[in-house]
């Protein structure tokens, strides 16, 4: 069964009846999984998210299938027992394929280093804060101007869907809108930049996505999420001036 929350509502959720949570929003992380996703889903990201969801699963240990087939034997009749068993072997060897392709990604701070990190005082429009939020991107050739201009052109046809909480933006595009490489970047400004008249639409935190594809870019993404979801650290980010600051934040939060 579904459950649909608001923000409010899951922060006092029990979730004891839930598998997992997917969210657009970062939220604060519980008992059970959670996943980020855009929006609006393709069907590659859908995907991948199905085959996270897969491996977060718990599934018996391979050692533990010999049990399993004493369940199986004191309920049903066996047609073929050792072509149950390899196959029983194989589907948990499947998944744990899938649990290691997703944890062989790269941590955030691997994907968002001290030369992604800028401070600004504050930025003439939403326009010219996604450019220069994106600077250190195009310096390194993460990303070509096309991928500036297709981010801006986003949010111009779908409004500001990439602020993504109060205050914080996650100004992103397809990959084949102009990356070239995995990475990440983080703009401060000290004074708010408008993407509308409505105070949550006041950004002052910019987190740069360029992803390559649909899945590498997900477990830095991951932690990204759980770090924004603790409004101490959304205090400090907005308070701090050095790269150094932001880095000694993002590492608490890059770890397998």
């Amino acid at each position: 069964v579904a459950h649909v929350y608001t923000v409010r509502e899951y922060e006092k959720a029990s979730l004891a009846d839930l598998d997992f949570v997917i969210s657009t929003t970062p939220v604060s992380r519980k008992n059970v999984p959670v996943f980020i996703v855009n929006p609006i889903l393709n069907p590659s990201e859908k995907e991948s998210l199905l085959k996270q969801v897969q491996a977060s699963e718990k599934r018996p240990k391979s050692e533990n299938i010999e049990a399993l087939m004493d369940i199986i034997r004191k309920h049903t009749d066996i047609k073929d027992e050792s072509m149950l068993i390899q196959e029983l072997k194989a589907y948990h060897q499947s998944n744990k394929e899938a649990k290691s392709e997703v944890d062989q990604k790269p941590m955030l701070n691997e994907v968002l280093t001290a030369d992604k990190i800028q401070f600004a005082d504050y930025a003439p429009s939403w326009q010219e804060a996604l450019q220069m939020a994106s600077q250190p991107l195009l310096a390194d050739q993460s990303i070509s101007r096309n991928y500036i201009d297709a981010m801006i052109e986003n949010v111009n046809e779908m409004g500001p869907y990439i602020v993504i909480a109060p205050g914080i933006a996650l100004p992103h595009a397809r990959p084949e809108a102009g990356v070239n490489k995995l990475g990440m970047s983080f703009l401060q400004l000290k004074e708010s930049c408008a993407f509308s008249e409505k105070p949550e639409h006041q950004v002052r935190l910019f987190f740069v996505l360029a992803a390559i594809d649909n899945e590498t870019h997900l477990k830095a993404l991951s932690q990204l999420s759980k770090m924004l979801s603790d409004s101490y650290n959304l205090e400090k980010l907005q308070n701090v001036d050095t790269a150094a600051d932001v880095l000694e934040i993002i590492n608490q939060y890059s770890q397998d």
